[in-house]
């Protein structure tokens, strides 16, 4: 049904249920459900492109999914003509998306239920009670199923629920507590760990013997996944200036190799499958990742590395859409390229930070309405996952303009273009592709998802485009032989 111009999704017995997006208005009373006010330009919230749209149902032998198409207000004239779309990328659902390592941390409320105005039109007597959905929203339409939320969720009867429901549509969680919960907080953990893909425990590290003591005590009357975090104390700080520390910070680093073996020499692998690593801002986390995992493919463990959208200094802001989605693509390809050693990669920025510590811009704005980022996302998964063949990582080069990441499929070498503004891409080094000689590449705008062929040949100095290819946003270039 559609009649309230918003969407929801709910599941009544086995029957999934959902309320569809309009192509004309949205019921304006529902703005309430974002902390921002409307756009200026959006008629007090009847006018926000973003979420008209319809929804495409892919109908399946067992099951279905809904692919919400947004139509940002577009109409056409009396009697003309639908121009044609060109080739573009297929993109994954959640539940479609079956190799999907990059996850998202949900730092803001995801579920959360809001009373929206008695506003004397539609509704005078009473307010109404809704959950706001269109983080759900977002996250179907770029495919993310792995999800990291605190463990105030799992204590949260309602967002407890409605984390066991999203299961169903392939939603995995990893919740984090710091040290090991006792009491009230244990049990809970305990009743309710089917909900629980991974448990994350942040551990100050002269504890951590006695924290795997109690992770195993647990683990004995709950088949959790366990993954250790080292909280960072003051003795991590960078010193200098006489400032303080300002900030709670956790995660392994990758230079801290004996830390993780030193877990092992305790045993730990009896205890824990994994440990949490961090990223930081001016870190590459297509270096860093496969750092990472060669650590953990040594020592025996997996890992879950968060990759950080903030730098250390909280008064520091990143709003710039093209550095961020630029860093979430080589963050993707980075999962996608270590996705068989056992890595997993969350991004720490899904929705727009724009007040308080860290400020940064995130996949969505505060609307829950898709940025750059989103874009990539769905695009880059759709892009990548477009046949099951597996991807190896290659390397990562300094362009004329940019950065270019280069990832192998059996037949096809592909190369991730992170841009400057206004770059061009004329070719990926020598170095890449070596038994190519000619072809026609596939070039993927990651914005929009279109695809065009561009000639292109080998020379000397690497595989050569002939008139280059401009790259305002990120892109997938494809080249096969042939």
């Amino acid at each position: 049904c559609g009649h309230v111009h918003n969407f929801w999704y709910n599941r009544h017995g086995d029957t999934d249920c959902y309320i569809l997006p309009s192509t004309a208005f949205v019921r304006h009373d529902y703005s309430e459900l974002s902390r921002v006010a409307p756009a200026l330009d959006a008629e007090h919230g009847r006018n926000d492109l973003p979420k008209l749209g319809f929804f495409l149902v892919r109908i399946y032998e067992r099951g279905h999914v809904c692919h919400v198409v947004r139509t940002y207000g577009a109409t056409l004239d009396p009697g003309a003509a639908l121009a044609p779309t060109g080739e573009t990328v297929a993109p994954l659902h959640s539940r479609e998306n079956v190799r999907a390592p990059l996850g998202l941390d949900l730092r803001q409320p995801w579920a959360e239920v809001v009373e929206i105005t008695a506003t004397g039109a539609v509704d005078e007597f009473e307010r109404k009670k809704v959950r706001n959905d269109y983080p759900l929203l977002a996250l179907w339409e770029m495919g993310v199923r792995t999800l990291r939320v605190p463990f105030q969720d799992l204590e949260d009867a309602g967002v407890r629920e409605r984390m066991r429901l999203l299961r169903h549509m392939g939603h995995r969680f990893i919740v984090y507590t710091f040290d090991v919960p006792r009491g009230r907080t244990r049990d809970l953990l305990i009743e309710h760990h089917d909900v629980v893909d991974t448990w994350e425990v942040v551990a100050l590290w002269p504890d951590v013997a006695r924290i795997l003591e109690g992770i195993a005590e647990i683990k004995g009357k709950a088949p959790l996944a366990v993954s250790l975090s080292r909280l960072r104390g003051k003795d991590h700080a960078h010193p200098g200036g006489g400032r303080f520390y300002h900030f709670i910070d956790h995660g392994f680093v990758p230079s801290e190799r004996e830390a993780i073996e030193q877990l092992v020499l305790m045993g730990a692998r009896d205890v824990v499958d994994g440990v949490t690593y961090r990223i930081l801002r001016q870190d590459s986390p297509w270096r860093a990742i496969g750092s990472a995992a060669e650590i953990v493919a040594a020592a025996g463990l997996r890992a879950t590395v968060v990759v950080r959208m903030a730098s250390q200094n909280p008064a520091q802001a990143f709003n710039d859409d093209l550095a961020n989605a630029n860093r979430v693509a080589e963050a993707l390809a980075a999962a996608m390229a270590q996705s068989t050693r056992g890595v997993a990669v969350v991004i720490d920025g899904f929705a727009d930070i724009d007040r308080g510590y860290f400020v940064r811009t995130g996949l969505v704005d505060r609307r829950w309405n898709p940025r750059l980022g989103a874009h990539v996302v769905r695009n880059l998964y759709g892009a990548l996952n477009e046949t099951s063949e597996l991807i190896v990582g290659g390397d990562v080069y300094e362009a004329s303009g940019g950065r270019v990441v280069t990832l192998h499929r059996p037949t096809e070498l592909l190369a991730l273009v992170l841009p400057e503004p206004h770059a061009r891409l004329h070719g990926v080094p020598a170095s890449a592709g070596s038994e190519l000689t000619s072809g026609l590449a596939r070039v993927i705008d990651l914005e929009t998802g279109s695809i065009t062929r561009q000639p292109w040949q080998r020379r000397d100095d690497g595989l050569a485009i002939a008139d280059g290819i401009a790259c305002a946003v990120p892109m997938l270039t494809c080249f096969a032989a042939g």
